[in-house]
């Protein structure tokens, strides 16, 4: 994904957007995950790293949130972010291994054998794929990969893992709705970055538009292809530091007309250069054609003539005959 990537990246490092993204994805936009209750954990599991992971408390218990960014459609998807998760709790395993390794409190047999005791428990791993494409056609489970046709009997012990995936681009307007931070406008803008008119109201009706965040901004500037990032931070920031979207939207609008507008005049230029490149061709053509019929004329003068003598020597030779 590239710059795509590293924005996403840095936005959802953010505690309060990862809560959001929680809240609106597992508990329905319920505020039942606050800031205070994320904190950093390590991208690097036995799998391969992730793009962002944060270990959530929820109440006395924790679970680890990894969020994956996939801006194309990847058909090993469910394969890769099983493995994700597979990495985590190996993991965790692995961990546990190291601290029961001289517990005398591990009993003999198994728990000694495997350095895994009957009370141990694993924290559990959720990862939440956020894809902003336009339609998924990919897999959306493991089972959806597999050639089981003709074996209804071994698919039923076949284990499944499914992608808790998020479509962007397909979100409701209740679903965007049950987000509580700017998370809700930059989803919104990319799912309606084609349809400008759309994004004109948005941008003019919501006020969570006049002050975005930077690395919102951001966001929007990659996914949505706005132009001149750099300039437009700079020239639209607010007294509280952010962007105003309303102002940089007209801006961009007009800056976009003006590119048509040279673009058009552009192809103009580009079609009387061809114009004129096809005449001269053409000239040129006609030309060479001219030349080989004079060439061709000469040779056929050439020829008479030669005839012509041959006949009179032919002539001279019978008188004297």
């Amino acid at each position: 994904m590239g710059k795509k990537d590293d924005a996403a990246k840095i936005f959802f490092q953010n505690k309060e957007r990862v809560a959001d993204l929680i809240n609106a994805c597992c508990y329905g936009g319920e505020q039942a995950v606050s800031p205070e209750d994320i904190s950093d954990a390590d991208p690097g599991g036995e799998n391969g790293i992730r793009d962002i992971i944060k270990k959530t408390a929820l109440g006395t218990k924790y679970a680890f949130i990894g969020i994956e960014n996939q801006e194309e459609v990847d058909h090993t998807l469910p394969v890769r972010a099983a493995g994700y998760d597979v990495g985590d709790y190996r993991k965790q395993v692995n961990e546990l291994k190291q601290k029961n390794r001289n517990d005398p409190c591990c009993s003999g047999g198994g728990e000694y054998l495997y350095g895994y005791r009957k009370t141990d428990k694993l924290i559990p791993v959720v990862t939440i794929v956020l894809y902003y494409g336009d339609n998924w056609i990919g897999p959306r489970s493991i089972k959806d990969m597999l050639d089981m046709d003709g074996n209804s009997v071994i698919s039923q012990f076949v284990q499944d893992y499914k992608l808790n995936l998020l479509e962007i681009c397909n979100l409701s307007d209740e679903d965007l709705e049950k987000f509580h931070t700017d998370v809700k406008q930059v989803f919104e803008f990319i799912k309606n970055r084609r349809d400008k008119e759309k994004m004109l109201q948005l941008i003019q009706n919501d006020p969570g538009y006049k002050n975005i965040d930077e690395n919102a901004y951001r966001m929007m500037e990659v996914h949505g292809s706005l132009k001149g990032y750099r300039i437009m931070v700079e020239d639209y920031r607010t007294e509280k530091g952010g962007v105003d979207m309303c102002k940089a939207w007209d801006d961009w609008r007009e800056d976009g007309r003006k590119e048509g507008r040279e673009e058009g005049r552009r192809e103009e230029r580009i079609n009387t250069e061809r114009e004129r490149k096809n005449a001269e061709k053409e000239r040129q053509n006609a030309e060479e054609e001219r030349r080989k019929t004079e060439r061709a004329l000469k040779r056929a003068e050439k020829a008479e003539a030669e005839i012509i003598k041959l006949k009179a020597l032919l002539a001279e030779v019978r008188a004297q005959a």
